[in-house]
């Protein structure tokens, strides 16, 4: 199988190869678009998160979050208390932030526990949805709304399903399974973690673009589900009622494409990449339906609270719960050294 691998990897690298040669403007022009949205969505929806990400997952933030949400964790979603920190910042900060938030606190933990964890971990940021998908892409804040909701309700129903799956899978992951992602220099770590969702952006999008060089007929759609901010700046552009748009940006934004997949896959290697996938398609489809069922209702107005402020709550919420933590226990070390 390794030797397969191992050929199949030569031949892609090979094939790579000599599309680049053959098409080197339209690849550049293709990496050039892909870091300009990096720079113009990635960066001020992303990289905010990622510096205050050693912050968000010390041990000591982690057993705030298990405090406050590890029993609902284990009831509603089967997976143990532990992980309720990185379903947090999950939801505060998206992918791949999720998985490295998940990566911190995966030790004791199974395989079949990993597995579910990981697919409550691996969706868009709000300020990613809001104001780059909505906002910019398709011109309207209130439609960055509709896509955040349709997130939400997506990633519960899909973890409420999924929530006895695999439980056979027992097997527990080892420390060398789930190394420790470095917490010294988070600013350094930061810039890090954002180049290197650039690398795959670029890399992604310079695929699906020989792809569509090489089969003209698909008309560029290719990138959709290999890289999802590109897939859905294309889907903006090629579909012209506004309704069939909306639900097929929900869709891909669930599907959240193989870029993203393979950065949730690299921090998360002891998962096995068929339950990544398989997660991801119940998410495309929940969100598509939870698209057009709020494409039923009567539509409402986009709420009055600025940009970003559902994370920027969330993040002083867990601050001031850190910081209280962290407060009591130093209270009750110096109660315990003045008793002596």
């Amino acid at each position: 199988m390794d030797k397969l691998r191992a050929r199949a990897a030569l031949n892609l690298g090979l094939l790579a190869m000599v599309m680049l040669l053959a098409y080197p403007a339209e690849a550049a022009e293709a990496a050039r678009a892909a870091v300009e949205l990096w720079a113009r969505a990635f960066v001020p929806a992303l990289l905010p998160f990622f510096l205050v990400l050693s912050a968000l997952t010390t041990p000591e933030a982690c057993r705030v979050y298990e405090l406050m949400l590890g029993r609902a964790t284990e009831a509603l979603f089967g997976c143990p208390g532990q992980a309720a920190g990185a379903v947090l910042v999950a939801q505060m900060a998206g992918s791949p932030a999720g998985a490295i938030a998940l990566s911190r606190t995966a030790r004791g933990m199974t395989r079949g526990q990993l597995s579910r964890a990981s697919l409550l971990c691996a969706s868009l940021s709000p300020g990613f949805l809001v104001g780059a998908v909505g906002t910019q892409m398709l011109g309207s804040p209130a439609a960055g709304y509709v896509l955040l909701r349709a997130q939400l309700m997506s990633t519960l129903c899909a973890g409420l399903l999924l929530r006895r799956a695999w439980a056979d899978d027992r097997t527990p992951v080892t420390l060398t399974d789930a190394p420790v992602q470095p917490r010294a220099q988070p600013v350094r770590a930061a810039v890090v973690d954002m180049l290197t969702v650039a690398g795959y952006m670029v890399g992604f999008a310079v695929a699906a673009r020989l792809i569509s060089l090489a089969l003209p007929g698909a008309g560029g759609l290719f990138i959709v589900p290999l890289e999802v901010t590109g897939g859905c700046a294309q889907l903006a552009r090629s579909i012209a009622d506004r309704d069939a748009r909306l639900i097929a940006v929900s869709a891909a934004c669930g599907l959240t494409g193989l870029s993203v997949m393979a950065q949730n896959a690299a921090r998360l290697p002891f998962v096995p990449k068929a339950r990544l996938a398989l997660g991801k398609l119940m998410h495309a489809a929940l969100s598509a339906l939870f698209t057009c069922l709020q494409l039923l209702l009567p539509r409402a107005a986009p709420p009055n609270w600025p940009l970003g402020a559902f994370e920027t709550a969330l993040i002083l919420a867990s601050s001031l719960a850190i910081l209280a933590a962290a407060l009591h226990r130093y209270r009750r070390i110096i109660s315990r050294d003045a008793a002596r």
